[in-house]
C-alpha cells in the first residue's frame, strides 16, 4: 500500500509539472517586461532522504527526498528561478534492508581518539594552566559495513538492527607532557687519528611530547677534537670498498626441488637415527598445520661491491686495490626465506573492569582488553610479530547501574561452651558439666545488601569494622533450692467435720522457697509435711485462765472467794459457735470457781509457773508437759495449812501423735502438648519463636513418706494435693536455615601451585528447634580445578639439522658453491607431557620462543677439515652403571687427510660418567635461612582428645611442628640438579616446637570459714593461692594481694534465737536455819538454766556453748519466807518498758501484789511498786544497723564466670555494741537498704580470636634459593577480661623458603663491531654468542633454560635473529646515522597520578650525526618511533639538587624510577643553581649562605659587625685546660689599605693567633734580657701616656684599650656606609681572645688595625698626623 501512495504522488507531481511548463511556454510567446533575474540570489535546497522503497529486499530500492528553490532571504520561490544545471537529484538507488539481512552487516569501531579540551575561552585555559587537568571530550569513527566485503554502507542499514555505539565521551584531559630524553652518552672517540677530527656525543628519547608539550631537543652533540697532531702526508684522493645491502631474500629453484625431493628421505632417517621422533610422520599427517612445523626454505640473496671516493663519487673497483690481491666481499649468500609472523584474530573485548558507578562518586576510567595468539612464528627477514593484547579505556559515558552495596552479617551463633573459659584443673573440679559463663562463636561473612538469598561474597568487597566473631554467653545453671525454716504444726485438722463425733485428721507444717524467682529453684524438698492424728471431736470447750481470788465478803480482808474465767464453745478451726455444738459431747464447765485468800496465818502457795515444753515431739504415747508452784508463807497456828506436795506440781500429755511425717513429692513437668492450634505466620531469621497454639502439660505427683518410700495417696491429705496439670503455650517450630553457596573460588593461573581444588560454603543463618528442619550435612563443597597448567607439560622437540645449502655462484646462479658458508635447517614440533603434537602458541607459552631452525654453516674447502655435529648422550642401563657417550665423524675429504684423524685435535668421541637418579650420587648443600616453625592443619586428622584441643584452642598455634630450609642439589659434575634429587620435599625438615600459653593457674577454693557471728549477721570466707604465673601470652591472674592470694566472702547469718537459755521454776526457799522455827526466815531459791536448741513444739538441750554465756540467766537467788503473821507479797511483774529512745527523766515501773495481808503488830507490807530511771544502754537500748560494701560477686559452684549475685551485710548492733537479730533494729526503726542482693557478672575470659591462615603465597622468584613463600592472618576479636592477648604483629605472619629450583637463564655476550666482510664501509652485520649457564655461570645444555622473555617480547624469531642484526657503517659522503637505542619503559598516560587505561607507549630513538654530501645516501626522516605496550607505570618527574659547593650547586630532573632525564620536569618549579650575597663574602672561611647571608665554614664562628653584617670568622679553638678560646682570622681582600707608616717586622704569632715554637725557647734563653726590657717599656709607656693624654684623650683612652683587651671602634661610622666622615667620636668593645699587643692584632673590617706594635687608622677615622707618628715612635722605643 506504501509503495502505491508513492506511485499516486509522483504521478501528482509530474501533472503538476506539465501545468507549469506549458504555462511558462504560453507565457514565453509572450514578449517579457520584466527585468533580468539575478541568479545569484536563488539556492537549490534539498530536504533528507526517505526510506528505501522497493519491491524486494536488497539492492534495486529507491530513495527520494524533496528539492526546492530558495532566495537568499530564506523564502521559497518557484524551481524556474535556481539554476537547473545545476539542481540536485530527487532519487537515488539503494539498499532495501529487511529481517534477514541483520547478520550482513555491523557497526565498525575504531579507536578513541586523543582526549582534547572542551571548552577553549580564556578562562578556561588559565584554569587548566594552573589545575593542568580539565575535562575533555574524545571521539572516534564508527562505520557501518558488510561482513563478508567490510564494505562501508549507510548508517541507516545498521542502526535498523544495532543502536549505534557512542561516538564521543567524556574523559580528563593530561597535562602537557615535554618530550623526556635520557643524559647524554660518554664522548666517542675521535674521529680521525690525525688532522680535524670531531667528536659526539648522543641521548635516547624516553617519551615524545604529548598533549601539547614541547617538542624534543637535540638528539647529539659535538666538538672539535683536540690534541690530535697534523697528517704527515696528505693523499689526493682516498678510496673504500662499499658493500650495498642485502637484497631480499630469493627463492633458489634448484635447492627447493631438491629440498622437496629429498624431504621424505630425510624424514625417514631422522627416523631411523632416533627412535623418539617415530611420531613426525603421523603429527604431519594431521590436518592442524600449525602443530608442526616444516623447515624453513633456504633462498639465496645478493649485493653490491663499489668502490668508493672520499667524496661519495663511485669509481672502478681497481682503484681500491692498487695492484694488491685481495678477496672481495661475498656478493651472493644463503638467507633464511621471509615468513611473516602470524596471530590469530583478536579476541572479543573482555568485561570492563568499571562495571559500575558509586552513588553520588566520581566515575574513575574501567579497562578492558583483548588478546591473540601467534598462529606462525616469524623466520629470515619476515615481520616480527605485533602486540598480542591490547588495553582501552571504557566505561567513561555508559549507562551503567550503581554500584551494589556489600555488609557483614554473621551466622548463627553456636553452642555455648563453658570448657573454654575453665582451665583443665576447673573442668575437671566440675565433673565436665560446668555452667554459667561462656564462650560462642560464630561465622562472619560478606553478602551484598539486598540479597535475600544471602550468598556469601567475597571478604575484600565489605568495608569497615568486622562483626565479632566471638562473645561471651551463659549456660543457666541450676539453682539450689533455699527454703525456710518450718512453721508450726496446726492443730489436728479432721479430714471432714460433718459429725459431733472425732475423726481423723492431720497436723501440717510447711516452708517457703527463699529463692528470687522460685521457678528456677530445681530440686527442691518438699514444702509440706503432714502428721496423721485423731480428732476426738470437731468442737470444744475453750477454757480461759482463772482471774485472781476475789473476796466475796467485802468487808473481811481474807477468806473464802471467787474466780471466774471465760467459757465458750469453739470449733477445730478456733471460731466461736453456739454451745449447743459443745453440749453434746459435754456439759458446760462452771465459769466461777472457789478460792480462798490467805489470811495471816494461812499457807500461801505462789503462782503456777509456765508449761515446760513436750519432752517428746512424737509418738504414740506423747510426751508430757509440767509445771509447778512453791510455798511463799508457812501457815501459823490454827492457820490454813499448806496443799499437799502433789498438788504443787501439774503434768498433762503433749504431742500425742505418729512420727512419721507423710508429703506430697512432684515431678518435673513434661514438654507442652498442643490441644488446639493457631495459625500464625514462621518465625524470623533472628530464631525469636512466636506462639502457635495453647496446649497442656503434666507432671506425676505422688505421696512420699519419711524416708523416701512412695505410699498410696490417702496418706497425704487430699486437699493439698499439688496440680499435675496446667495449661501452657506452644512455640513455633524453627527450621534450621542457610545461606545460599559462594561462588566456586577461583583456580591458580599459574602452574605448580599448591591450591589443587575449588570450594565454595555456606553459612548457617537460624539452628533448628527439635520440631524443626534439621540443617543439610554438607555446608562445604570441594572438587578439582580442571584445566590446570601443568608445569613443563609442553615442550619443544627438534629434528635433525639438515645439509649445509650454499648459495649459487656469482654470475652463475644456476650452480651451487661447493664450500663455503650456508644454511642448514631442522624442523620443529610442539609436544604436550603425552608426547601428542599441539599448537604452538601451547610451546611459546609455557616451553619459551620456538628454537632456531636455521644456522650458519661451513662446507670446508680444499684442505680444511671438517666434523658433523655431536649426536646425544647414549642411554644408561637400569643398573646405573657405565658411562654415556656422544659421538660425531668426519665429512667429506677430511676422512682421507691424517692431519685429520688426529683426535686430539678432533676428537670424535665424548664419554662421561652416567647420572645415576640416587640419593647418594647428589650432594645437598643448604642455603638461607630456616623458616618458621610451620604446624599441621588443626582441622585434619579425626577427632582429638581434650588435651589436644587445649593444645588447639588457638587454631594450631603450638605444639609440634616443622621448620624448612631451602636446599640446592649438586650431582657428581658439581653441576646444580632439581633438589627433588638430592630430598623428597625439596627441603632439609626439622622438628619443631611452639610452647603453648601456659595460663595462671591458682589452687582449689579452701572450705568456707564458720561464720564469725553466732547471733545475727556475720561473714564467711574462703581462698584460692597463686601455683603459676601466665606466660606466653596465656591467661592472666587475676587482682592477687600481697601475699598472691584471693579471698572471697560472703554474709552468713545465725538466728538468734535459735538457740536459747531455758529455765526451770524456782525452787521452795530453803532457810538458813533449821531450827523448831524454820518455817520463816532468809534463805535460798535454786533453778535449773540449760541451753536449747528452740524447736516449734519441742526442744533439745545442746552444749551451754551455744548460748551466749552474757545473757545466762541466773541459778540461785536469795529468798525470804515470811513468818506468819507478816505480810506476804508475790513475784515482781516484768517492768514496763522505756521510751524508744531513752528520753532522759524518763523511768520504768513494775509491781507485785499482796498475796496475804500482815497482822496487825507485824509491820507494813513492803512497796508493791518499784520504779528505775531509764538509763541509755542499760535498761534502754538504741540500735543501729550496719550496712557493709558489696560482696565480690558469687558464682554458683559449677560456674567461674558469668552471671552471679552480690549482697550487703547488713548487721544490727545495740547501743552496747552487741549484735542482735535484725529484726530488732526494724522494730525499732533504723532504716536499712531495701536491697541486699542484686545480679553481677564475672567476666569471662574472651581468648584473642585469629582467622586462619591464608594461602601461601606464590613464590617471589621462580627459581634460585632466593625465594620466599609467605601467609599472613587477622585478628577477628581482641582479647577481653583475663583472655589471651593478641599475639605480637610479627607472630601474624610467617615465610617460609621455596624450593631452590636451579637458575639457568641464557647469557648474551657482546655485540661484536659491524662486521663488513672485508669492505670498509656499508652495510654488516653484528654477531654475539649466546649461551646457556647456571647460576655459576658455568654453560649448560640450551634445553635447560626458560626463557625469561614472553611472547611478547622481539625475542619470536629464530634464533639467527638473536645472534645477528643488521648494521651500517656510513661511507664518507653519506648519512652518518646510529642505530636504534633500545625500547624505553612502557610509559601509562595519567591524570593525577592514576592511569586512565589503554595502552601505554615505548619510544626509540636514533640520532644523526652527520648529513649526507652530494651523492650520498640520505638521512632518514624519522629520529624516533613509537609503539604501543602494557602494563605500563605513571612516572612522575621532580627536580633534584646537590648540596652547596660554594655559591653553586647542580640542578637536575630525575624519574619516579630513578632515571636522569631532561625534559618532564615544569620550568617554574626549578630550583636555583646559584645563590648571591651582596656584598661578596670575601672574608676567610667564609661563605653565602642560601639565605644571601654571608656565613662561617665548620668549625668557624661569625663575629658580626654593629650593622649585622660578617665582621670575621674566629676559629674555635680547644685549649690543653678544656677553655674554649676564639682566634681571628685575617683577612684575604681588606677594604683599608696599609698605612705608609707602616715598619716591616717579623711576627711573634700565626694567622690564628697563636705564638710559634721558637717563640718559647727564645723565653726561656734570654729570661733576664726579657725583665729588663718590660722595666724600660714600662717606663716609656707611663711618660708616653702622660704626654698624649695631655694631646689627645682618643689615643690615650685607645691605648689602654689596646693593653686591656679592647679595640677602638668608631661610633656611629663604617667603611661601608661613610667612608669620608672624618668624625673621631668613638668606643671600645672587647676583643675575642684579647692577647697582649706584642703581636699582630688586627681588627678585620674596622677601623683600627694594630700590626707589629703600630697602629693604623682607616681614612674615616684618621686623626691627626702627629698622634700616629708620636705613637708609634713610642712603640718603637
Amino acid at each position: 500500500m506504501q509503495y502505491q501512495r508513492v506511485l499516486v504522488l509522483r504521478r501528482t507531481q509530474c501533472l503538476c509539472l506539465l501545468v507549469v511548463v506549458a504555462l511558462q511556454t504560453a507565457r514565453g510567446n509572450q514578449p517579457s517586461t520584466d527585468p533580468p533575474r539575478d541568479l545569484s540570489k536563488y539556492y537549490w535546497k534539498t530536504g533528507p532522504w526517505g526510506d528505501c522503497m522497493g519491491n524486494s529486499c536488497g539492492s534495486g530500492g529507491v530513495q527520494t527526498r524533496t528539492v526546492w528553490c530558495e532566495h537568499a532571504e530564506n523564502w521559497a520561490t518557484s524551481a524556474s528561478d535556481c539554476n537547473h544545471l545545476i539542481q540536485p537529484l530527487k532519487q537515488r538507488s539503494c539498499f532495501r534492508v529487511c529481517k534477514g539481512h541483520r547478520h550482513m552487516f555491523q557497526w565498525r569501531t575504531n579507536e578513541w581518539g586523543e582526549c582534547r579540551a572542551r571548552d577553549s575561552d580564556l578562562k578556561s585555559a588559565l584554569r587548566n594552566a594552573v589545575e593542568c587537568t580539565s575535562l575533555g571530550i574524545q571521539e572516534r569513527n564508527i562505520t557501518c559495513i558488510q561482513r563478508t566485503t567490510s564494505s562501508v554502507m549507510p548508517d541507516g542499514i545498521c542502526e535498523q538492527f544495532f543502536p549505534k555505539p557512542q561516538v564521543e565521551q567524556s574523559c580528563e584531559v593530561p597535562c602537557p607532557q615535554d618530550c623526556v630524553v635520557s643524559e647524554f652518552s660518554d664522548w666517542s672517540k675521535c674521529s680521525t687519528t690525525c688532522g680535524e677530527g670531531t667528536q659526539t656525543r648522543v641521548r635516547n628519547v624516553l617519551l615524545p611530547n604529548l598533549h601539547g608539550g614541547r617538542h624534543c631537543p637535540e638528539l647529539m652533540m659535538m666538538r672539535v677534537c683536540t690534541n690530535i697532531p697534523p697528517c704527515r702526508e696528505q693523499r689526493r684522493h682516498t678510496y673504500y670498498i662499499k658493500v650495498g645491502p642485502w637484497t631480499e631474500c630469493r627463492e633458489d629453484s634448484k635447492q627447493s626441488k631438491s629440498s622437496r625431493s629429498s624431504k621424505d628421505s630425510e624424514d625417514k632417517s631422522d627416523l631411523r637415527v632416533t627412535a623418539s621422533y617415530k611420531d613426525v610422520t603421523k603429527s604431519e599427517d594431521k590436518e592442524d598445520k600449525e602443530d608442526v612445523l616444516d623447515r624453513p626454505g633456504v633462498g639465496y640473496r645478493v649485493r653490491q661491491v663499489r668502490c668508493m671516493r672520499e667524496d661519495g663519487q663511485q669509481v672502478s673497483l681497481s682503484y681500491c686495490y692498487q695492484g694488491d690481491v685481495v678477496d672481495l666481499p661475498p656478493t651472493y649468500e644463503s638467507c633464511v626465506m621471509p615468513q611473516d609472523c602470524q596471530v590469530s584474530d583478536w579476541s572479543p573485548w573482555e568485561p570492563c573492569t568499571l562495571t559500575c558507578v558509586s552513588a553520588g562518586g566520581r566515575r574513575t576510567a574501567g579497562v578492558r582488553r583483548r588478546t591473540r595468539r601467534v598462529s606462525v612464528l616469524p623466520s629470515g627477514e619476515g615481520k616480527l610479530c605485533p602486540h598480542l593484547e591490547e588495553k582501552e579505556g571504557c566505561g567513561h559515558d555508559e549507562d551503567l547501574p550503581v554500584c551494589p552495596r556489600y555488609k557483614w552479617i554473621g551466622g548463627a551463633w553456636g553452642k555455648c561452651r563453658v570448657d573454654q573459659v575453665m582451665t583443665r584443673q576447673e573442668w575437671k573440679m566440675v565433673n565436665r558439666s560446668g555452667c554459667g559463663g561462656g564462650v560462642q562463636h560464630r561465622r562472619v561473612f560478606c553478602v551484598q545488601a539486598g540479597d535475600t538469598e544471602k550468598t556469601p561474597v567475597p571478604t575484600s568487597l565489605c568495608g569497615g569494622p568486622v562483626p565479632p566473631s566471638a562473645q561471651i554467653c551463659t549456660v543457666p545453671c541450676p539453682e539450689p533450692c533455699l527454703v525456710s525454716h518450718w512453721s508450726s504444726w496446726t492443730s489436728c485438722t479432721p479430714l471432714s467435720c460433718n459429725g459431733t463425733t472425732g475423726s481423723r485428721g492431720y497436723m501440717t507444717r510447711t516452708r517457703s522457697v527463699l529463692n528470687s524467682d522460685p521457678e528456677k529453684a530445681e530440686s527442691c524438698p518438699p514444702l509440706s509435711e503432714n502428721l496423721p492424728c485423731e480428732v476426738q471431736s470437731c468442737y470444744h470447750w475453750h477454757v480461759g485462765e482463772p482471774s485472781r481470788c476475789l473476796i466475796v465478803d467485802t468487808t473481811q480482808s481474807c477468806g473464802a472467794g471467787k474466780m471466774y474465767r471465760t467459757i465458750f464453745c469453739e470449733n477445730i478451726d478456733g471460731d466461736d459457735v453456739d454451745d449447743e455444738y459443745c453440749q453434746v459431747l459435754a456439759p458446760r464447765p462452771k465459769n466461777e470457781l472457789d478460792c480462798h485468800v490467805a489470811c495471816p496465818n494461812d499457807c500461801v502457795p505462789g503462782q503456777w509457773g509456765p508449761w515446760s515444753t513436750c519432752s517428746k515431739p512424737c509418738g504414740s504415747a506423747g510426751g508430757r508437759q509440767t509445771r509447778t508452784r512453791n510455798i511463799i508463807a508457812h501457815p501459823g497456828e490454827d492457820g490454813k495449812p499448806c496443799p499437799p506436795k502433789p498438788d504443787l506440781t501439774e503434768s498433762r500429755p503433749c504431742n500425742e501423735w505418729g512420727c512419721t511425717k507423710y508429703s506430697w513429692m512432684m515431678g518435673e513437668w513434661r514438654d507442652c502438648k498442643l490441644q488446639r492450634g493457631i495459625t500464625y505466620s514462621p518465625p524470623n531469621i533472628t530464631g525469636e519463636g512466636k506462639i502457635c497454639g495453647f496446649g497442656v502439660k503434666s507432671r506425676k505427683v505422688w505421696c512420699m513418706k519419711e524416708g523416701g518410700q512412695q505410699v498410696a495417696d490417702k496418706r497425704c491429705p487430699e486437699n493439698m494435693r499439688p496440680d499435675d496439670r496446667m495449661d501452657c503455650t506452644v512455640d513455633c517450630d524453627r527450621d534450621c536455615l542457610v545461606t545460599a553457596f559462594s561462588r566456586w573460588t577461583q583456580c591458580p593461573d599459574n602452574c605448580g601451585s599448591e591450591v589443587t581444588h575449588q570450594t565454595r560454603h555456606r553459612y548457617v543463618l537460624q539452628h533448628p528447634t527439635p520440631g524443626g528442619k534439621d540443617c543439610p550435612d554438607t555446608l562445604r563443597e570441594r572438587r578439582l580445578c580442571e584445566n590446570m597448567q601443568q608445569c613443563g607439560a609442553y615442550k619443544w622437540k627438534t629434528y635433525r639439522w639438515g645439509d649445509c645449502h650454499l648459495p649459487p655462484h656469482p654470475g652463475n646462479e644456476n650452480n651451487r658453491q661447493q664450500c663455503g658458508r650456508g644454511i642448514q635447517t631442522r624442523a620443529l614440533s610442539c609436544k604436550d607431557e603425552k608426547g601428542e603434537s599441539s599448537a604452538v602458541w601451547q610451546c611459546l607459552k609455557f616451553a619459551g620462543p620456538m628454537p632456531e631452525t636455521a644456522r650458519n654453516c661451513t662446507l670446508a674447502c680444499g684442505e680444511d677439515c671438517s666434523v658433523s655435529e655431536w649426536s646425544k648422550w647414549s642411554r644408561c642401563g637400569e643398573d646405573c652403571k657405565g658411562q654415556t657417550e656422544r659421538k660425531r665423524k668426519l665429512t667429506g675429504r677430511s676422512r682421507k687427510q691424517p692431519e685429520c684423524q688426529d683426535e686430539s685435535k678432533y676428537p670424535l668421541t665424548e664419554q662421561e660418567p652416567c647420572p645415576c637418579q640416587k640419593s647418594a650420587d647428589y650432594t645437598p648443600f643448604p642455603v638461607g635461612n630456616w623458616s618458621d616453625c610451620i604446624l599441621p592443619d588443626p582441622e585434619a586428622g579425626g577427632p582429638l582428645n581434650f588435651r589436644a584441643r587445649l593444645k588447639r584452642k588457638w587454631k594450631g598455634d603450638c605444639g609440634d611442628g616443622v621448620r624448612y630450609r631451602a636446599v640446592q642439589c649438586f650431582d657428581h659434575r658439581g653441576r646444580l640438579v632439581s633438589p627433588y634429587l638430592c630430598s623428597k620435599s625439596g627441603y632439609i625438615q626439622e622438628s619443631c616446637t611452639e610452647v603453648c600459653p601456659s595460663d595462671c593457674r591458682l589452687s582449689n577454693w579452701s572450705p568456707w570459714t564458720p561464720c564469725s557471728q553466732s547471733c545475727g549477721t556475720g561473714k564467711t570466707e574462703r581462698q584460692r593461692w597463686l601455683r603459676q604465673k601466665p606466660f606466653n601470652l596465656g591467661r592472666r591472674c587475676p587482682l592477687l594481694d600481697s601475699s598472691n592470694m584471693v579471698t572471697e566472702w560472703r554474709p552468713c547469718s545465725r538466728g538468734c534465737g535459735e538457740y536459747q537459755w531455758e529455765t526451770e521454776s524456782w525452787s521452795s526457799c530453803s532457810l538458813y536455819s533449821l531450827g523448831s522455827q524454820s518455817n520463816c526466815g532468809d534463805g535460798v531459791q535454786t533453778r535449773k538454766v540449760k541451753c536449747v536448741q528452740v524447736s516449734r513444739s519441742w526442744s533439745q538441750v545442746v552444749d551451754v556453748s551455744m548460748c551466749d554465756e552474757k545473757t545466762m540467766p541466773l541459778g540461785a537467788k536469795l529468798c525470804t519466807l515470811p513468818c506468819p503473821g507478816e505480810c506476804v507479797v508475790g513475784e515482781w511483774t516484768s517492768w514496763t518498758k522505756c521510751p524508744e529512745y531513752c528520753v532522759p527523766g524518763h523511768a520504768r515501773e513494775r509491781m507485785r501484789l499482796v498475796e496475804r495481808p500482815a497482822e496487825d503488830g507485824y509491820g507494813a507490807c513492803p512497796n508493791r511498786t518499784e520504779e528505775e530511771a531509764c538509763q541509755e544502754n542499760r535498761n534502754c537500748f538504741r540500735y543501729h544497723l550496719n550496712v557493709s560494701e558489696w560482696s565480690p560477686c558469687q558464682l554458683p559452684a559449677s560456674a567461674v564466670c558469668g552471671p552471679g549475685v552480690k549482697t550487703l551485710l547488713v548487721q544490727c548492733y545495740r547501743g552496747d555494741g552487741k549484735l542482735v537479730d535484725k529484726d530488732l533494729c526494724i522494730q525499732h526503726g533504723a532504716v536499712g537498704p531495701t536491697v541486699t542482693e542484686e545480679p553481677c557478672e564475672v567476666k569471662c575470659p574472651l581468648d584473642c580470636q585469629l582467622s586462619p591462615w591464608s594461602v601461601w603465597s606464590a613464590c617471589t622468584t621462580s627459581c634460585g634459593a632466593d625465594g620466599m613463600q609467605f601467609r599472613e592472618r587477622e585478628i577477628l576479636t581482641e582479647s577481653s577480661g583475663q583472655g589471651r592477648p593478641c599475639p605480637p604483629p610479627d607472630n601474624l605472619h610467617q615465610q617460609r623458603p621455596c624450593v631452590a629450583k636451579p637458575c639457568f637463564s641464557w647469557a648474551y655476550g657482546p655485540w661484536s663491531q659491524c662486521l663488513l666482510d672485508g669492505a670498509e664501509c656499508g652495510h654488516g652485520k653484528r654477531v654475539r654468542d649466546i649461551s646457556c649457564v647456571q647460576e655459576d655461570g658455568t654453560v649448560v645444555e640450551d634445553d635447560l633454560c626458560v626463557w625469561k622473555d614472553g611472547p611478547n617480547s622481539d625475542i619470536l624469531t629464530t634464533a639467527v635473529i638473536l645472534r645477528e642484526r643488521p648494521c651500517v657503517v656510513p661511507c664518507p659522503g653519506d648519512c652518518w646515522v646510529t642505530e636504534w637505542s633500545s625500547w624505553s619503559s612502557c610509559h601509562q598516560s595519567c591524570v593525577n597520578g592514576q592511569p586512565q587505561g589503554g595502552s601505554g607507549i615505548e619510544t626509540r630513538s636514533r640520532a644523526i650525526l652527520a648529513q649526507p654530501s652530494s651523492g650520498g645516501n640520505s638521512c632518514p626522516s624519522d629520529v624516533y618511533e613509537t609503539r604501543k605496550c602494557t602494563d605500563g607505570s605513571c612516572y612522575l618527574f621532580e627536580w633534584k639538587v646537590s648540596r652547596w659547593l660554594g655559591d653553586e650547586r647542580k640542578v637536575w630532573c630525575q624519574r619516579s624510577d630513578g632515571v636522569n632525564v631532561t625534559g618532564g620536569c615544569t620550568d617554574l618549579s626549578r630550583p636555583a643553581t646559584r645563590r648571591l650575597c651582596i656584598p661578596e663574602c670575601n672574608q676567610p672561611h667564609s661563605f653565602c649562605k642560601q639565605g644571601g647571608i654571608c656565613g662561617c665554614e665548620e668549625g668557624y664562628v661569625e663575629v658580626l659587625s654593629t650593622d649585622g653584617l660578617l665582621d670575621y670568622c674566629a676559629k674555635v679553638v680547644i685549649e690543653s685546660n678544656g677553655r674554649i678560646t676564639l682566634a681571628p682570622t685575617k683577612r684575604v681582600n681588606s677594604d683599608v689599605e696599609d698605612s705608609p707608616n707602616r715598619r716591616s717586622g717579623f711576627s711573634f704569632v700565626n694567622e690564628n693567633g697563636e705564638l710559634h715554637t721558637w717563640v718559647y725557647g727564645a723565653i726561656a734563653a734570654t729570661s733576664a734580657l726579657i725583665i729588663v726590657l718590660v722595666i724600660v717599656i714600662g717606663i716609656a709607656c707611663v711618660r708616653m701616656k702622660r704626654r698624649s693624654q695631655r694631646e689627645n684623650p682618643h689615643i690615650s683612652a685607645m691605648n689602654g684599650s689596646v693593653k686591656s683587651g679592647y679595640s677602638y671602634k668608631p661610633s656611629s661610622r663604617s667603611s661601608r656606609s661613610s667612608r669620608s666622615s672624618t668624625s673621631s667620636s668613638g668606643s671600645f668593645k672587647p676583643i675575642a681572645n684579647a692577647k697582649k699587643p706584642n703581636g699582630n692584632h688586627r681588627k678585620a673590617n674596622g677601623k683600627v688595625v694594630i700590626k707589629d706594635h703600630h697602629v693604623h687608622f682607616s681614612p674615616s677615622t684618621v686623626p691627626k698626623k702627629s698622634y700616629i707618628e708620636r705613637y708609634n715612635a713610642d712603640m718603637d722605643t
